[in-house]
């Protein structure tokens, strides 16, 4: 998909800064979005907690290896 944003140069500079020297534009675009969605998923994952205090245990598959 191609789009055209208009991006604060200081923050698109301190950006370019944290990624791979040999990154793009789309690569640099690339990631923040992931992480934007990486972390509202994280955050809407956290306000369901404690939401369904009788549903019943999770088995795990770490405690199926243990026995």
């Amino acid at each position: 998909m191609k789009i055209s944003v208009t991006v604060d140069d200081q923050l698109w500079n301190a950006a370019m800064s944290l990624v791979d020297p040999t990154a793009d534009a789309g690569e640099l675009i690339d990631q923040a979005l992931r992480m934007l969605v990486r972390i509202r998923a994280g955050m809407q994952l956290a306000t369901l907690g404690g939401t369904m205090p009788d549903m019943a245990e999770v088995p795990r598959f770490r405690d199926a290896i243990a026995k």
